[in-house]
């Protein structure tokens, strides 16, 4: 007998409607079978569910089951595999043949990639997970549209899968599950809090927007921690402010009990002043400031600064030439207000992760998006991803990507890439002399408080800032004359015969 408090329906799947639309035929298979038989149809024999982990490919394939009244058989793949060849390949003919038995029936397999690599992969070691996944090919050919039985299967990684596995005629129906949008992060909320007692100034819509890249698990486990939270704290209901602490536990990690002596904490908070300043100002027509902080997280020893997206744009607009370089012109702020206020021969490293970031952005600009000053779209891509392999194959990938290209290329690149740096750096320094007042201004409220949220900080600028010039008509220009190149940086510069250009040091071959 199945126990109906465990049972899922569609009603406790919330935020996913495109997926769990295309999942209703499969519950319609099982209740009205004779829909499908006089139109000719075929019910789909498996349907695979890929996408992010925790966007609810398992609870949707628990709900398929409890709407239709079918048996339900759930396990991972990687129950399948032992030790010994021939045990994964029996468990798989008896879970079919178990299925079949009790049609109508629902055969979930979550994590699929655990057998369902290309075969032949990796030398004899993997000999049972071959067999394993020969068996579970043979099975999904075995038994028709009309055996009553679908096959489910959840993974992370349809890219690595078995070209055979995936074939029409096995798994024949294809979902993708993608992460909430505002408006499905707000409906998971609603599942989430039913039932639960909810104090009068928690906005679920104000959350919603606050969680912003939360999957359907993590949304669940913000909600799990304020009801801990309250419980701490002896509440009968959940506030506001519980769930605003778990959010932010969530984004940043827990606060850490560090003593950081109090000059430090004024570096620290006239850098994240900086920053966040400049993208008040600078990007306010692409992102919003949510709060900046110096309190030490377990992500970030040092604090940062927490942007958000309008709450109507619920995609960032398009990247053009003239944001991108707004962006980088702000990842230079931070540093500059360090060296206005201390001095050049007194910075620290504490804006090293902004001016990194600057790096990053420019050598992408001249590469990758072909924005070069002179028009010439030079856009070759590496072949690796230099920021994924981290310090210890740096080297080999500075030597891929010098392979990638032509020498010529990507000395010319490099000064290109240095020509944008240089040229927003200086307007990056205007913009720090003309902002300085605000910059004190949020640096104190820093100081004092420790986070800054945006209703602080607006109130902050509108009594501090002053008025920009026409930024947008400034960093707009497609080129820049040639006056303008030989003040930023000569391009005359020599390259030393057999070396090329890597970040600002030659390295010889």
């Amino acid at each position: 007998m199945r126990d109906e408090s465990q049972v899922v329906k569609f009603s406790d799947v919330a935020g996913i409607g495109d997926a769990k639309i295309e999942l209703a035929e499969i519950v319609d298979f099982f209740r009205k079978p004779e829909k499908f038989k006089a139109s000719g149809a075929k019910v789909p024999k498996g349907v695979m569910l890929t996408g992010p982990p925790g966007c609810g490919k398992t609870l949707l394939a628990r709900a398929v089951a409890g709407e239709s009244g079918a048996t339900f058989f759930s396990l991972t793949a990687s129950e399948f595999v032992e030790m010994f060849v021939g045990v994964g390949a029996a468990r798989v003919r008896d879970l079919f043949s178990q299925a079949k038995k009790q049609a109508p029936s629902i055969i979930f397999i979550d994590e699929l990639d655990a057998i369902g690599r290309p075969r032949g992969a990796g030398g004899s070691g993997n000999d049972e997970r071959d067999q394993t996944l020969n068996q579970l090919l043979v099975e999904l050919d075995g038994f028709g549209s009309d055996s009553g039985v679908v096959c489910i299967a959840a993974t992370n990684r349809i890219d690595v899968l078995d070209k055979a596995l995936v074939r029409a005629g096995r798994f024949d129906r294809k979902i993708t599950v993608q992460p909430p949008t505002r408006e499905g992060r707000l409906q998971i909320l609603k599942v989430h809090v039913r039932g639960k007692p909810l104090a009068d100034d928690v906005d679920l819509e104000d959350l919603a927007y606050e969680m912003n890249g939360f999957t359907g698990a993590i949304i669940a486990n913000v909600v799990n921690t304020a009801c801990l939270a309250a419980a701490r704290e002896g509440r009968d209901d959940i506030c506001q402010a519980n769930f605003d602490a778990a959010v932010e536990a969530e984004q940043l990690g827990k606060i850490l009990p560090v003593y950081r002596g109090e000059e430090n904490e004024r570096r620290i908070a006239r850098v994240h002043a900086g920053c966040a300043v400049a993208t008040a100002i600078l990007l306010r027509d692409v992102c919003k400031v949510n709060f900046a902080t110096i309190t030490p997280r377990e992500t970030n020893m040092d604090g940062c600064v927490a942007l958000k997206d309008f709450p109507e744009v619920e995609r960032p607009n398009a990247m053009t030439r003239a944001i991108i370089q707004r962006h980088l012109r702000s990842c230079f702020v931070p540093q500059l207000a360090e060296e206005e206020h201390y001095g050049f021969d007194d910075l620290s490293a504490a804006a090293a992760p902004y001016t990194a970031r600057a790096r990053e952005i420019a050598a992408m600009m001249v590469t990758a998006a072909g924005m070069s000053f002179d028009g010439s779209q030079l856009n070759y891509v590496p072949t690796v991803d230099q920021y994924e392999v981290k310090d210890f194959l740096r080297t080999e990938a500075v030597e891929m990507l010098i392979r990638s290209t032509t020498p010529d290329k990507y000395y010319q690149s490099d000064i290109e890439a240095r020509e944008m740096m240089e040229m927003e750096h200086r307007a990056a320094r205007r913009f720090v002399r003309r902002q300085k007042a605000a910059i004190d201004a949020v640096t104190a409220a820093l100081v004092e408080h420790k986070t800054v949220d945006w209703d602080m900080m607006s109130g902050i600028l509108e009594e501090h800032a002053v008025p920009e010039p026409e930024f947008e008509e400034e960093i707009g220009k497609v080129w820049v004359s040639p006056e303008d190149r030989e003040r930023l940086v000569p391009s005359t510069r020599e390259m030393p015969e057999g070396a090329v250009p890597a970040t600002n040091e030659w390295i010889e071959t």
